[in-house]
């Protein structure tokens, strides 16, 4: 993945495997890359990779979530979900739609629910432990510009946004929508 038009964005090492994923924008082509290197027993490294298809925009956020799939943000408004170990056609395994613009950044909670923020101002948490019906939990809203970043603090989430502010919100009393 030495390409130029190519930007690293996420590395993750999970049981022995090296995930190396980055994004690329050409025009209105959007691909998805994974470089997966790992060991057999013989301590040979194994590589393998992939162009995953599937959003219409720009891909703005990729993280690779507890379970080893890759969740992918995009100016498409979608988040999408794909499965490059298990799915061997490397379509995407759910698409979440809920936010009415961009979406910016993409995290997953300790609890292993996703949340992820837009330029539509708002941040979504999502239950994905189902993963091919994924739903949405609960929307926060309190920022006035687009939210652009995301970090978990314990029980909490803290949210940045063009709007010059840092919220921290409290996840322990959300429990609806």
């Amino acid at each position: 993945l030495s390409n130029s038009e190519e930007e690293i964005a996420s590395l993750s090492k999970e049981n022995k495997i090296s995930y190396i994923i980055s994004k690329s924008d050409i025009g209105n082509l959007t691909k998805i890359k994974s470089a997966i290197k790992t060991r057999n027993k013989d301590h040979q490294v194994i590589e393998s990779e992939y162009t995953l298809k599937g959003h219409s925009w720009s891909v703005l956020s990729l993280i690779l979530l507890h379970d080893g799939k890759i969740a992918s943000a995009s100016t498409d408004k979608t988040i999408k979900i794909w499965d490059i170990i298990d799915n061997k056609d490397y379509t995407t395994i759910s698409t979440l739609k809920a936010h009415t613009e961009s979406v910016y950044s993409l995290m997953q909670l300790s609890n292993r629910n996703l949340v992820s923020c837009s330029k539509d101002k708002t941040i979504k948490v999502w239950d994905i432990s189902d993963i091919k019906n994924p739903k949405e939990l609960y929307t926060l809203k309190g920022h006035n510009n687009v939210v652009t970043s995301l970090i978990e603090l314990n029980n909490m989430i803290a949210s940045g946004s063009f709007d010059t502010n840092i919220i921290i919100w409290d996840l322990k009393e959300r429990k609806d929508n």
